[in-house]
């Protein structure tokens, strides 16, 4: 029978023995170290495997030793990107200078100006010769394209701290500028609804005084003649408020 493939996953898969890692067996672990292996003579549920599996690393180690190997490549602690010397490269720009535009314009300038003489040497004509192909200007101008490309890339991961400053800058400065945009929203609709209930004030007292009048005269009129001879012209109402709101 064809063994059943793993579903990919965007994350690996826990390692098998995380469910050793249980209470019971966690409890008979610290059994063990405190009171040694006789204090499991007669115990429920042993596992068949041994319990100093459960050991957790020694972190303290990695730390005296100052770095860890993972895949052949040792990686240093605290960590650190390696320098160009390191890695055997040359240093064409000063790491220590604060800004490292006119580095990276010259570095931008070497790397165009040898693809230029490269492509003239590549149109030249062709050269038999390997041993003089090798010491010719295509070769020399390939290791200075390269080195001038590192020494951009190097000089650029360095910046990774700045522009991550330089960007939570600019989004807080925009979460700002929404909530003042917002809140001089707000402000504007609580004036409007100020002038509104305003007007609701002026009308209320129109009304009031008009009814007095006409009791006063002793002439009836009607309530919705009274209502339209107070009514301004435009008034908000409670439909546009609540719709405002729901909008807000």
């Amino acid at each position: 029978m064809e063994e059943t493939l793993e579903v990919g996953a965007t994350f690996p898969a826990p390692p098998r023995f995380y469910t050793r890692y249980t209470a019971r067996n966690l409890e008979l672990f610290e059994n063990l170290k405190a009171d040694g292996p006789d204090t499991l003579v007669g115990a429920q549920d042993l596992p068949e495997w041994d319990l100093h599996e459960l050991e957790p690393p020694r972190a303290d180690w990695i730390v005296e030793e100052g770095g860890y190997q993972s895949f052949g490549d040792v990686f240093p602690i605290p960590s650190r990107e390696p320098t160009l010397e390191e890695v055997g490269l040359v240093q064409l720009y000063d790491p220590n200078a604060r800004d490292r535009r006119p580095a990276l314009h010259s570095l931008l300038r070497t790397l165009l100006h040898s693809y230029h003489t490269m492509l003239t040497a590549l149109l030249s004509g062709p050269q038999l010769d390997i041993a003089s192909m090798e010491d010719g200007p295509v070769f020399k101008y390939t290791e200075w394209m390269m080195a001038a490309a590192l020494n951009m890339m190097h000089s650029v991961n360095g910046l990774r701290g700045m522009q991550a400053r330089v960007m939570l800058e600019g989004l807080m400065r925009a979460r700002v500028e929404e909530r003042r945009r917002k809140v001089a929203e707000v402000r504007q609709k609580c004036k409007s609804l100020r002038d509104d209930l305003a007007r609701l004030r002026e009308r209320a007292t129109r009304l009031s005084n008009l009814r007095q009048e006409v009791s006063s005269s002793g002439v009836p009129a009607s309530e919705d003649v009274v209502e339209q001879a107070a009514a301004p012209k435009t008034v908000a109402t409670i439909e546009d408020v609540a719709r405002w709101v729901s909008e807000v």
